[in-house]
């Protein structure tokens, strides 16, 4: 195990050195890349998710690279969902990778909001074709961790945004929590616990804040095929920002999630994003565990769940 342990360190901290100037070593940096795939491939192979887990978490605790069911490869650090990444070959919001796999086809156009380290930009990217995706990430760690899983990936020709995406144009600040909460930074103030201690954001990051009917006027997007919303409680103000695209029957298919604390963080309630969207002539439905799509009856049933409106 400590020969073992040498020969991935030496690795690991070669290929961290190289991916973090891979923007700039573009020939370096994919070389590198496929040096860490091989690594993290292997991991897959050995052992259980739990046991792989703990071995990226507490032998390595260095990020590797790993390779999902759809061939998509990504960054993966000890402190992401590594025992599910595993566990799904894959983000471990499977019906809904399953359900966008189903739904996109070459040639439509996707936008990914709120698009975190990317992993729906990244299978957007492989289903639409790179340049027909648009992704919107406000956080610098986390924009970072997209750009260069773009570069993993190839591509780079994705548009990627580092803005919010809000009801009027405007500088906003986002609350951003530590590292390992990568997905909870918000523009609003929720009241979160992990392991029954609060969690508060550690520090804000002031960006500016686009809205969708100003941005697709500016890129000359005539429609969205589908739209994937993820912005911690402020859905309600990036699809009042698509008024216009929403009432001109512009947009085809919303994927949306609901954080009920995130929600009143924002001083919202959650029925009133269902209410914009069913007024604007879209359906909401639940996914199934299979990703399919069945007609949502009331307001959601957990914490945290994703719907899908479709037009």
């Amino acid at each position: 195990m400590v020969g073992l342990r040498k020969q991935l360190d030496v690795l690991l901290a070669r290929a961290l050195h190289r991916l973090h100037k891979s923007e700039q070593e573009g020939a370096a940096g994919k070389a590198t890349a496929a040096a860490v795939v091989a690594l993290g491939d292997r991991l897959g192979r050995r052992a259980s998710a739990r046991g792989r887990a703990f071995l990226v978490r507490h032998v390595l605790n260095e990020p590797i690279v790993f390779t999902d069911r759809f061939g998509l490869r990504y960054l993966l650090f000890p402190s992401d969902a590594v025992y599910e990444s595993f566990l799904n070959d894959g983000y471990y919001e499977r019906a809904e990778q399953d359900f966008c796999a189903g739904y996109v086809k070459p040639g439509m156009t996707a936008f990914d909001i709120g698009a975190s380290h990317g992993y729906y930009t990244l299978l957007f990217g492989k289903l639409a074709g790179p340049e027909r995706v648009h992704a919107f990430e406000p956080e610098e760690g986390n924009f970072a961790r997209l750009r260069m899983n773009l570069e993993l990936n190839d591509l780079q020709s994705v548009h990627a945004s580092r803005v919010a995406v809000v009801d009027q144009p405007r500088e906003v600040d986002l609350n951003v929590f530590p590292p390992e909460l990568y997905g909870w930074h918000t523009l609003g103030a929720p009241v979160m616990e992990v392991d029954g201690r609060s969690a508060k954001p550690v520090e804000q990051q002031r960006v500016e804040g686009v809205t969708l009917d100003g941005y697709c006027s500016e890129q000359g997007i005539d429609r969205i095929d589908l739209l994937k919303l993820d912005v911690e409680g402020a859905e309600l103000e990036a699809l009042r920002g698509a008024a216009r695209l929403l009432g001109e029957r512009r947009i085809a298919c919303v994927m949306f999630e609901v954080s009920e604390a995130m929600v009143e963080g924002m001083n919202h309630d959650p029925s009133e994003v269902f209410e914009l969207l069913r007024a604007a002539g879209l359906t909401v439905h639940e996914l199934a565990e299979d990703g399919s799509p069945r007609v949502a009856t009331g307001h959601p049933t957990r914490n945290f769940q994703n719907f899908v409106a479709i037009a």
